[in-house]
């Protein structure tokens, strides 16, 4: 199975049913959960929960969803590495620096600033959002 790294907005959407957004990222995630291996950050789960502030409930069905993630640690070496890169947002270096290690794909809501990221580091390294990635593997 190929790998997919999953950005933290594409989980806000879900958890937090942000619209317009929901939808695709729902389907994308529903779509492709049998199929692939899932990847995030650490510090997505870290995010999810300082935005979100969920109750106790709500914590509990995060937990079993992230449980069924793969977690990339967020390391020094990833860390340091996105000093060394010229972009203003720093947690998009470190997403992308996390996703590079495992993945080959990156879905995210924001594919201009993580391809930019791909052009800088010149890693290849698919790129694409909810709705193009439903568009090319859904009939």
């Amino acid at each position: 199975m190929d790998n997919i790294y999953i950005d933290t907005n594409i989980l806000l959407d879900v958890f937090a049913g942000r619209e317009p957004f929901y939808k695709d990222s729902f389907n994308f995630l529903r779509q492709s959960k049998d199929n692939y291996n899932f990847y995030v950050s650490v510090l997505s789960f870290h995010i999810v929960m300082y935005v979100m502030k969920p109750s106790m409930d709500e914590k509990q069905i995060i937990k079993k969803i992230f449980d069924k993630l793969n977690t990339i640690s967020l390391t020094k070496d990833i860390a340091d590495d996105a000093l060394d890169i010229d972009i203003k947002d720093y947690e998009d270096i470190l997403q992308f620096n996390s996703a590079v290690k495992h993945c080959r794909t990156i879905v995210t809501r924001d594919p201009k600033d993580f391809k930019k990221l791909a052009a800088m580091s010149r890693k290849k390294v698919e790129i694409l959002s909810p709705k193009q990635w439903l568009k090319q593997n859904t009939k």
